[in-house]
């Protein structure tokens, strides 16, 4: 019976653990994902600032290998 008990213990600390990770991961989910939204954005516009440059200054065949 002690075994038992033991291992219900177990199995309740493990489900509360999880749930706190649960709990903080979407506490902070907006933040995140708020900042992988603007990182995208910013790298898709220097990407395509860096084409519309390029395609402007008349060097190599406008594609973005340059070939």
């Amino acid at each position: 019976m002690k075994e038992a008990s033991g291992e219900l213990n177990m199995t309740l600390i493990t489900i509360v653990a999880v749930a706190i990770i649960g709990a903080i991961f979407l506490a902070l989910y907006p933040s995140i994902r708020t900042r992988i939204e603007n990182t995208w954005n910013e790298s898709g516009s220097d990407l395509e600032n860096a084409f519309n440059n390029r395609q402007q200054s008349g060097s190599g065949s406008g594609t973005v290998g340059g070939n």
